[in-house]
This record gives structure tokens, sequence and C-alpha cells, in this order.
């Protein structure tokens, strides 16, 4: 490419060339500003979203909603000097419609953008997420389609996981198979399995294991699984996400709610139950049941997780479930879903309907909701569900 990125916004916001001595209309200035200033959100909302010009309306529709990122303020709001575009800035032409990140209005409540700190293509856009994955599809061009996520039970769990029973219409789904159904809808067009449980000393795997000096609990070196279950995918599948009942931390850390190498298109998300940040042995209780609360933790984290394999790295733009989290109560505090950008990319690489998905998302979670106690969060979430619904199809 002879330009870069810099080059071709620059220059398609050029100045309207004038003749010496000419006066220039004021209202008709203001109209080629306001157009320029146009175009430069559009091309940017292409580096954000891509070419959404084919999908259907109810898509464009929510894709759009992107907007609201290239409106935001940036985390420099006293000077005004933040990036919003890959070159210029349009606090000054479109600040009066940015978004309120604390009290959004209605529709613009569904997705609430975060202050820039950065320019736009120092984030993982669509467009940057989508020429990774090109490369990597290369190296695989001779191989055939993986399109199977497989969830894989690790060692041992109590017995009230084990009855745990989520009726549905014609079903009764077991706790795994009630994770399963959740990824088989967030992901849709993929194919989500549970595998058959794994014992770690049957199977003779060797896993680092510790028990921390805080919380006098074992916990398991996460690192060490990804080799693991690696070799323990199949031919078939797309990645694998391992969970455990006991808690997992990475090398170097202290403890950690799940992790992803995408180096092994492999995961593994454990219950979370004796996180040391704020560790108290006096008043801290097991997980002893299976309420909203679990269900919300391991719907999160296992998604989460799962979008990491599928190259999403953490998002910059909006409030969204790939946000970064530095604790459990701060990663439980992120949304569900995902994201217009975040979204876009995974729509790509699922091929699913928007708005279908959420429909299901919505039924799914409903059924959740009526069977489980301590489910706010899960409420807050159907609550969502039903603007983004109702808005799509409005």
């Amino acid at each position: 490419m002879s330009a870069t990125p810099q080059d071709e916004v620059s220059t398609s916001i050029s100045a309207t060339p004038q003749v010496e001595g000419a006066s220039v209309d004021d209202e008709e200035l203001g109209k080629t500003k306001t157009g320029d200033f146009k175009m430069l959100i559009k091309k940017d909302l292409q580096y954000l979203v891509g070419n959404i010009e084919k999908l259907p309306d109810s898509a464009r529709k929510l894709f759009n909603e992107a907007k609201l990122y290239l409106m935001a303020e940036s985390s420099d709001s006293s000077t005004k000097e933040g990036f919003v575009s890959l070159s210029t800035h349009v606090n000054t032409v479109l600040g009066s419609s940015q978004t309120d990140s604390k009290n959004p209005s209605s529709k613009e409540s569904l997705f609430t953008p975060l202050k820039k700190s950065a320019p736009l293509y120092y984030a993982q856009t669509y467009i940057q997420w989508k020429s990774a994955q090109d490369l990597r599809d290369l190296y695989g061009i001779c191989l055939p389609k993986r399109k199977t996520i497989y969830l894989q039970p690790i060692d041992e769990f109590p017995d009230f996981i084990n009855t745990f029973r989520l009726k549905t219409h014609h079903l009764n789904l077991n706790f795994f198979e009630t994770l399963q159904g959740f990824c088989q809808i967030f992901f849709s067009g993929f194919e989500v399995l549970v595998r058959p449980p794994l014992s770690l000393e049957g199977g003779g795997w060797s896993v680092r294991s510790r028990y921390h000096e805080s919380t006098k609990t074992k916990q398991y070196c996460v690192n060490d699984f990804y080799p693991l279950l690696q070799k323990a995918l199949p031919a078939d599948g797309f990645c694998i996400a391992g969970i455990i009942w006991t808690d997992i931390f990475p090398e170097d850390y202290n403890f950690v709610l799940g992790e992803a190498s995408v180096k092994h298109q492999a995961a593994v998300v454990s219950f979370g139950r004796f996180e040391p940040l704020g560790f108290d042995s006096d008043s801290h209780s097991d997980v002893n049941t299976i309420d909203g609360i679990v269900m919300w933790k391991l719907f999160k984290s296992l998604s989460h997780e799962l979008c990491h394999l599928f190259g999403l790295e953490h998002c910059t733009f909006f409030l969204c479930a790939m946000n970064e989290s530095s604790s459990v109560s701060d990663a439980m505090s992120h949304p569900l879903f995902l994201c217009p950008v975040c979204l876009r990319k995974l729509q790509h690489v699922c091929g699913f309907d928007v708005l279908e998905r959420y429909q299901q998302l919505k039924q799914f979670l409903s059924t959740v909701v009526s069977q489980l106690e301590h489910t706010s969060q899960l409420e807050e979430a159907l609550a969502w569900l039903d603007l983004c619904v109702g808005y799509l199809n409005s």
C-alpha cells in the first residue's frame, strides 16, 4: 500500500480550495466542513466495523452504533485534544451529540463508549482483527474448516453441581449442558459439545499445584493445562475450554478467574471461589449452590475466554464483555454482551443473524432466571436485551 491510513484521511479532509480575493459563503463553508466530517466518520466507522452495507438491516443498525465511540470525549477532555479519528478530531462538530457515559439516554444506553486515550489505529478495530485472521487462515488453507467448540470438565465436582438441572421446554439440562446451551447461542454458527470429564490423576496429567498462603486453598497452574487440552482437542475442534472446580493461577500471579492461550487454542475457567484480593477467612463462604451469581460468573468468564480464542483482544472502545479486568468483582461488573465492534468480529467468523441471536439469548436467559435465585445481574441483562431487540425491530 503506497499511502498510510493517515495520508488517506488527511487527503479526504483537505481544506476547500480558495481563489485569492474570492469570498466563500459562510453557510456553504459550513456545509462543506460538515460534509467532510461526515465522510471522516464514515471512513473511521469502516475501520471499526468494516463494510456493513450488504448485511441485514438489523445488523447494520446495530453496528452503526459504533459511531458513538467516534463521538465520545477523549481522556484529556480539558483540552479536547483527544484521539478521535486516524488523523483529526470531530469533537468540535459532534460534541453536542456525545453520550454521557454515566447517564446515557434511552437508545444510546445500549452501548456506553469509553473515553479515548490513544489513536484509533492503536486499538484492535475490525479491520485489524480481520487482517490477523486472514493471515492465520492462510496457514490452514488446505485443512478442513473446524467449526466445533469443546467444553472439557476437568476433575471432580461437588454433588450440587452434578445434580443440577435446568428445565427447558423439551429437555432437562445438567450444569455443563446449561453452559453448552448458552455458548451455542453466543457463538451461533459453531457447534458446542461437552466432552466426558477428565481426571487429572487418571489421565496422567502433570499439573503444578500449590496452596495459596493467604487463602490456604489449593490452586492449579493454568499454564500447564494448555498443551494438555490442545492434545485433547478432537480433529474437528476449533478450540477447547476446560472447566475446573479448583481455583487456578497463572505463572507469576496470585489468581485468575480464567485465561486463554491462542497458541494452543485452549482456555481454562474456574469458579473463582477463593480470590486472594481482600480475602477474609472469617467472612468468606465457599460456593455451595448454583444460583444466578454463579451462572453469571461462568457465562461471563467462559464467553470472554472463548472470544480470545477467536482472536478478540481486550476492548478499549465501549463497556463490553471483552473489557480487561483486575479482579473478580471488576470482571463481574462488565456487561455480558459484546459491543458493536467486538460483535462485528464474532459475527464475521460465526455468520449469525444479529437479531435472531439476541432473541435466542433473551429466551434462554429468561428460562435461567425463572429457575434460579439471586439473578439481579441476569435480569439486568434481560432488560438490556429487551431494549436492544426493540430497537432493532423498530
